[in-house]
């Protein structure tokens, strides 16, 4: 939900229940795919199927690509976030195979960096949360940049 209050824009994230502090000592594990399909990790998709063993898929850096994609949206207005993908299971190998939506030339170059390294299809090579606080905080919002870049598919 954005809400807007003149002076500033403020930004309220919601996660229907299912997040938990890292503080608990726990990370989400429920055992199968939980979330938005267009915003599932490529780990979470491979570990659903079978390909990775070991510890729960469900760890920051998979939230920090489902932000990656919701700051897209945002940034966007892009809806649907693959056109050309009519189901689940064809998103599912698209994503594991590196494929994301398409950035947009207009997009400002911070941006764009910051879409790139929060959706690398390599969850260590993503940038942790404290990373991003600051590629935004020093991100100037200008005039020509106030609007939703427009997606022509």
């Amino acid at each position: 939900m954005i809400f807007d209050y003149k002076e500033r824009i403020e930004v309220k994230i919601s996660d229907c229940g299912l997040a938990r502090k890292i503080s608990d000592g726990q990370c989400t594990n429920y055992g199968g795919l939980v979330g938005t399909v267009t915003h599932i990790a490529p780990e979470i998709f491979e570990a659903t199927q079978g390909q990775t063993i070991g510890r729960s898929p469900y760890q920051p850096p998979a939230d920090i690509y489902a932000f990656g994609i919701t700051m897209y949206q945002v940034c966007t207005n892009a809806n649907p976030l693959y056109p050309e993908v009519n189901n689940s299971l064809t998103l599912c190998k698209k994503v594991t195979e590196g494929g994301r939506p398409p950035i947009p030339k207009s997009m400002p170059r911070v941006i764009k960096a910051l879409l790139v390294f929060s959706w690398h299809q390599d969850p260590e090579r993503r940038l942790p949360a404290s990373e991003i606080i600051k590629g935004l905080e020093g991100f100037k919002l200008k005039e020509e940049y106030s609007k939703p870049f427009s997606l022509k598919f």
